[in-house]
């Protein structure tokens, strides 16, 4: 499966998925620097996305460290139709979504953050030369 970097003005891969029986596009960055894939607390309770399992976790990002409430989730997200399952833990993405939208003058809302766990299951590779992803799963 390959899918198009999402057209911005970095070169940062953002690509769009759904989520089944919904026709709506949302946005994921691909951070091959995150171990873990993170799923915004907004997008998931407007979602209905149910915890499998909550608690305390520390997270930490280049410029902090933090220590807040989360869930761990699951669920399928759609690239084209092909179907795929996300593991994730809940954050609060806005600051990174402001952050990057300050620094290339985007207007986008991050709902996904998928990081090398999702990047390594479903053995994808980034092509950045010609702007793809492609999962070999």
């Amino acid at each position: 499966m390959k899918i198009t970097f999402q057209k911005s003005k970095s070169d940062i891969p953002l690509i769009r998925f759904r989520l089944p029986g919904n026709d709506k596009y949302f946005t994921a960055l691909v951070d091959t620097g995150s171990e873990v894939t993170l799923a915004d607390e907004t997008f998931v309770g407007e979602n209905d996305i149910e915890p499998i399992q909550e608690g305390e976790m520390k997270l930490q990002s280049i410029n902090d460290k933090i220590s807040h409430k989360t869930s761990k989730i699951q669920f399928d997200i759609l690239f084209g139709r092909k179907k795929y399952t996300a593991n994730c833990l809940t954050t609060d993405l806005s600051r990174i979504s402001a952050q990057f939208n300050r620094q290339y003058n985007e207007g986008l809302e991050l709902s996904l953050l998928i990081g090398s766990d999702f990047l390594s299951d479903n053995k994808v590779d980034i092509d950045y030369k010609n702007k793809v992803i492609v999962i070999n799963s």
